[in-house]
């Protein structure tokens, strides 16, 4: 074979690889809850490789109020994973999520599994510099099943310094970049589950199913309180605002409307949401 038919020949397969390739990519039918250059909070219908997850419908819509979003988010624990490159972290579990990342996600996912149909989850992805090179990246997506929330956590504090694999766990932040070094500690009515990469996934790379019993946890006197705190403090955004309830009236309302929730689920939301003025 001439050279410059062996050139073209390698420029074909070149080419037409990463097209072939990104035909098993994740399908997605994404819509915006919040989205900022850092960080989201979006639904996504999401089909392909993770099917697993889509076989039954999802308990969708749920109307939730931030502060019990925030209880939840509270609760959630990690700790260092044992191993070599472990050493040197805080060996005790500690909240997931801190302040002002507990008040960002509980606003935005109140609002979005207000909005999600049975066949969307609702995804969230959070970074943030740590220093001139590296940036810190969470990730993963939330949905319910009966009277259970699921936070499938796909990386957690994951650093690092390549724009374009930046890029990559932004577009799909259910996709594992790596091996993770925490681990999710499960606190009252809580279980974590490892479930294994598929073949488009790294052997060493897994998912952490944290599967919460959050109608339990909202009627224990042992559920978290720093979530209410946070939003009592928080000037601007308390849910005791008259612009904030009347614009979840609205939304409570269109739900019924849409057949989406009974009647008695919207009058008990809406006599809780008026006795927070």
């Amino acid at each position: 074979m001439k050279p410059f038919a062996s050139l073209r020949l390698l420029l074909c397969v070149t080419t037409l690889v990463p097209l072939f390739s990104s035909c098993t990519e994740t399908i997605r039918l994404t819509k915006a809850v919040h989205e900022s250059p850092d960080r989201y909070v979006l639904l996504n219908a999401r089909y392909g490789e993770d099917v697993s997850w889509a076989a039954k419908p999802f308990a969708h819509p749920l109307v939730m109020e931030e502060q019990d979003w925030a209880r939840l988010l509270a609760g959630i624990s990690v700790k260092p994973r044992r191993g070599l490159l472990s050493i040197g972290m805080a060996p005790d579990a500690r909240e997931a999520f801190d302040k002002e990342e507990r008040q960002y996600l509980a606003r935005y996912l109140a609002e979005g599994f207000a909005k999600a149909r049975p066949d969307q989850w609702v995804e969230f992805f959070l970074s943030r510099r740590r220093d001139h090179d590296l940036v810190e990246i969470t990730s993963g997506a939330f949905f319910s099943t009966s009277d259970r929330i699921h936070l499938v956590l796909a990386n957690y504090r994951h650093a690092l310094s390549m724009p374009f694999i930046q890029e990559q766990m932004r577009h799909d932040p259910v996709r594992p970049a790596g091996e993770s070094f925490y681990e999710v500690v499960p606190g009252p009515y809580q279980s974590v589950q490892a479930v294994a990469g598929n073949m488009n996934r790294p052997l060493f790379s897994h998912l952490s199913d944290v599967d919460i019993q959050y109608r339990a946890i909202l009627s224990s006197s042992r559920a978290p309180r720093t979530g209410q705190d946070d939003f009592n403090a928080q000037s601007g955004s308390s849910e005791s605002q008259p612009g904030q309830i009347r614009e979840r009236l609205r939304a409570l309302q269109k739900l019924w409307e849409q057949g989406l929730i009974t009647k008695e689920e919207y009058q008990a939301q809406r006599q809780r949401i008026l006795n927070s003025l």
